[in-house]
């Protein structure tokens, strides 16, 4: 029998995980632990992204998306909000939002700060895109200025059902 003491002072390799495995009762507990233990490797630094942003040093990050709670029906106007967050000191150029390469137009709805020992701030405009037939379709990136440089979110995806 193993003791508490002799397992505190085990030296955890491979070779012993199995050991001391083999010793317990399986368990689905004890199964993922072990696929857990097994997959993992030596840690590896993150891939770089090209929207990997550091606030504070003047970078923003905008996002965009369609109002969910709203049913998004066949050919009828459909509701959107974007999100800025950026630097409190950076401007919007609320004249410069696009969606592609056509002028969107928006309405801001207010500025929150993240944390009172921050100057991160969200800016959130609202948006309204004319009505979509049935199907799935991919809007462009929604494009603005802010601090001077332009800067963009992701496609949105606008899928429309039948009622």
């Amino acid at each position: 029998m193993i003791s508490l003491n002799s397992i505190l002072n085990f030296t955890f390799s491979r070779k012993n995980f199995f050991l001391l495995f083999s010793l317990t009762s399986l368990s689905v507990g004890s199964i993922e632990f072990m696929k857990d233990y097994l997959d993992y490797g030596e840690e590896k630094a993150l891939p770089q992204i090209d929207n990997d942003f550091v606030y504070g040093d003047g970078s923003t990050e905008v996002t965009a998306q369609i109002n969910e709670y709203e049913k998004i029906q066949p050919n009828k106007p459909i509701q959107g909000s974007i999100f800025v967050t950026h630097d409190a000191k950076n401007t919007i150029d609320v004249k410069s939002f696009r969606l592609g390469d056509k002028p969107l137009k928006t309405d801001f709805v207010q500025t929150s700060q993240m944390s009172s020992s921050s100057n991160i701030v969200v800016s959130i405009y609202s948006f309204q895109l004319e009505g979509l037939p049935l199907g799935v379709h991919t809007l462009p990136s929604i494009h603005v200025k802010v601090a001077g440089k332009d800067v963009r979110s992701l496609p949105l995806v606008v899928q429309i059902l039948s009622d």
